[in-house]
């Protein structure tokens, strides 16, 4: 039954991360909507540089703090049940 709840912990630890890298990829997704829409209007092209900047750093920290999170996670779940099932 320990088993289970492992499985269990581990899924909706996979969930709220999952969620959350959605959450700050629409955040992103709405950063470069709103860039592409200031572009449109004219914009100095400085800024536009810097804002498009801002959206590859924070994507690819978005990605990079997911991934690390998903091994972090499996890391600690197969721990869990390798010494669950001694």
């Amino acid at each position: 039954m320990e088993v289970i709840r492992l499985v269990w912990h581990f899924v909706i630890h996979i969930l709220v991360g999952t969620i959350l890298f959605i959450v700050i990829g629409a955040a992103v997704v709405a950063l470069h909507w709103f860039v592409t829409w200031m572009a449109a209007q004219g914009v100095s092209d400085y800024l536009i540089t810097v804002l498009q900047g801002l959206e590859y750093a924070v994507f690819a920290l978005d990605a990079l703090a997911y991934v690390w999170f998903l091994v972090r996670v499996s890391w600690k779940f197969l721990r869990e049940i390798a010494e669950q099932t001694r």
